[in-house]
């Protein structure tokens, strides 16, 4: 059942976001290079939809999920039979007992909605899961494909772009050489880590077509609209105003795997609310303070399982791409990420402040892990 749904908020926010980025396939080489991701306008995003977030509580599961609309959900009306569009962009599941990562899966049928009716590509979409089961199909899988693949693989893949790029890089070069075929016993990888399992829940069927917010009425809570993430909404943070200054996007495409890799760590986190201070002696030399929070446990999420790994991943990482966008060392970096799905990351360098906004939902429509079928 939908126990909450709730708007997130649509910042003003303009230019472009880019995570075009290149891969290395070997050795670096104008030949040796693929290029993910893709470049969307914020401000076509922030004209044109709005974004919600529903909460899923079932069994040993939380379930978080993200979608867009092409019109806003007015709660103060019968909201329930409204025939707005409903664009499904990702979800994350929080398993009990919780460890300090969840687990993130992105919808293509959504994104690609979206992105189409902004102009943003000009190829029909397909997950790298789909483009992997057409190489490894053909080489006798078969009936192993038909009994353990998830039939979710053509609409739904894990958010986690770097694995998904490795796993189709590695099967592919593996076939490359295997002309006359192969066992599949001779793999370099076993069928599970090709195509990981995808949580099935009682509502992924109504996610993986054309949906509308009344398709949504059988599954609402009683109390829906009334639960405590309805005043949650009214206490997240806003570290500082967004103004024309604020940066929305990585420059440099050779930074933004670094930035790439901070966005995921934070979105994987199982921490709904997090911040951090950072100050520097050098480049590589930093002390830090942190505060995190889970809104399904409360405070204790500092007692998570695996919780120090997280942190200092988000911090080393974090600590990195400041040092390489900047134009000098940093003094001082602050980072907030809230359960609206937004980053805010404040870097100070010779006194002077740089403001950065991510927002998560929007960002995960440049994932590298849809790509055109003709590219």
């Amino acid at each position: 059942m939908i126990y909450d749904l709730i708007e997130l908020p649509m910042r003003k926010v303009n230019g472009e976001l880019s995570s075009v980025l290149p891969r290395f396939i070997s050795l670096p080489g104008i030949e040796d290079v693929d290029w993910y991701g893709r470049t969307i306008r914020l401000d076509s995003i922030r004209s044109g939809m709005h974004k919600y977030k529903s909460i899923e509580p079932m069994g040993s599961m939380t379930i978080e999920r993200m979608f867009m609309t092409d019109e806003p959900i007015d709660f103060k009306k019968k909201w329930q039979t409204a025939n707005i569009n409903i664009y499904p962009i990702m979800f994350k599941v929080f398993k009990y007992p919780l460890t300090a990562r969840c687990e993130v899966y992105r919808y293509l049928n959504g994104s690609a909605n979206v992105l189409g009716s902004i102009d943003c590509y000009s190829e029909q979409l397909q997950t790298l899961n789909s483009r992997l089961a057409n190489l490894v199909c053909p080489y006798g899988l078969g009936d192993v494909f038909d009994a353990r693949a998830s039939r979710l693989i053509p609409h739904v893949i894990s958010g986690d772009d770097d694995r998904n790029l490795s796993t189709f890089a590695t099967m592919k070069e593996f076939l490359s050489d295997e002309n006359d075929g192969f066992f599949y016993t001779e793999a370099p990888m076993s069928f599970e880590d090709m195509f990981p399992a995808i949580p099935r829940d009682h509502t992924e069927e109504l996610f993986l077509r054309d949906i509308k917010v009344s398709n949504l009425k059988p599954l609402l809570a009683p109390q829906v609209g009334t639960g405590i993430f309805r005043n949650v909404m009214a206490y997240v943070p806003t570290p500082f105003e967004i103004t024309q200054q604020t940066v929305f996007n990585e420059e440099c495409e050779m930074y933004r795997w670094c930035l790439h890799d901070l966005i995921q760590e934070l979105e994987r986190s199982v921490y709904t609310d997090m911040h951090f201070l950072i100050e520097f002696k050098d480049q590589h030399k930093v002390t830090y303070k942190h505060e995190v929070m889970s809104r399904y446990i409360g405070l204790s999420a500092n007692n998570i399982h695996g919780t120090k790994s997280v942190i200092t991943d988000i911090v080393e990482t974090l600590r990195k791409w400041a040092c390489m966008t900047s134009s000098g060392t940093p003094s001082r970096v602050e980072l907030w990420k809230n359960w609206a799905e937004e980053i805010f990351i404040s870097i100070t360098v010779n006194g002077i402040t740089t403001n950065y906004y991510f927002d998560i939902v929007t960002y995960s429509l440049t994932n590298l892990s849809f790509v055109d079928i003709l590219g």
